[in-house]
């Protein structure tokens, strides 16, 4: 039954709870980010326009893992890249933010070279 009525205990503690301003320039809040060791690059860029406006923010990073729904539910998380099949919980929302560019890589004059193109890995 807990499970059925958490959504609704978790949005009478949104409305009830007190709002704290956010000044980015003296905050010293800690970000919990779940994000996927390949978001790295992506992620770094956005780190770094944030430490430039908000000096003082940090980020905690930790991988996907099957409770990180339900943390974000819970504010235990503030912001999570995982894949949008994913079923969010209820309160959840998710913006998809696009398709993931895929490589395949190998040394110079693999033999695998001549007989592998795109199509072959299509």
């Amino acid at each position: 039954m807990f499970e059925e009525i958490r959504p609704i205990l978790r949005n009478v503690q949104r409305v009830l709870s007190t709002r704290e301003s956010f000044t980015p320039a003296t905050s010293d809040r800690v970000f919990h980010i779940v994000v996927a060791d390949f978001w790295a690059p992506s992620i770094a860029a956005f780190i770094r326009r944030v430490q430039a406006e908000a000096p003082g923010v940090t980020f905690a990073w930790n991988r996907p893992r099957e409770t990180s729904l339900l943390e974000l539910a819970n504010q235990q998380v503030d912001l999570i890249v995982a894949p949008s099949a994913l079923k969010a919980p209820e309160g959840i929302c998710s913006e998809a933010i696009g398709g993931l560019p895929w490589g395949c890589f190998m040394r110079n004059g693999h033999p695998a070279a001549e007989i592998w193109g795109a199509e072959a890995w299509r």
